[in-house]
């Protein structure tokens, strides 16, 4: 699924925030050494501003909905 579509289905990470945190997790961890997001996970490294954008907006929302130290871990990367 493309970073971007990912994005639209938001709701699931405020009643499960684990799962809406290895999610974003999932996607800081593809970033390329540059901090580029791929749009997939398939091998393709097209860069979207709209995937990169919603993986921070993400990690906002699983900073809020878990806790301060997950921030602080993932900060290099975001």
């Amino acid at each position: 699924m493309p970073t971007h579509v990912f994005h639209y289905a938001r709701a699931q990470a405020w009643p499960w925030p684990e799962v809406g945190q290895r999610w974003t997790q999932q996607w800081l961890d593809n970033a390329d050494s540059t901090g580029k997001i791929p749009i997939r996970f398939n091998g393709d490294s097209t860069f979207t501003m709209g995937g990169q954008t919603g993986v921070t907006l993400s990690a906002h929302r699983t900073y809020r909905t878990t806790n301060r130290a997950w921030l602080e871990d993932s900060w290099p990367q975001l």
